[in-house]
């Protein structure tokens, strides 16, 4: 996950044989605020600026990281 902070867009990196199904962005309160699918760049550029968790679920599992929006 890179850049993190970032102002506007978020890379995340997988190993070549995963497969992104979707990409969930919650506040840390847990409120929703973007939904993705099959996406490795994702423009937050819309988001407020604060702390947020991204879900990746993948073909290999899912996983949580935090990053912050500058």
């Amino acid at each position: 996950l890179f850049p993190n902070p970032t102002k506007s867009n978020l890379n995340i990196q997988i190993s070549e044989n995963t497969v992104i199904n979707k990409i969930t962005i919650k506040t840390l309160l847990g409120q929703t605020v973007l939904i993705g699918d099959n996406l490795e760049t994702i423009d937050v550029s819309s988001l407020q600026q604060g702390t947020y968790l991204i879900e990746v679920e993948t073909s290999q599992g899912n996983q949580t990281k935090k990053f912050i929006k500058l």
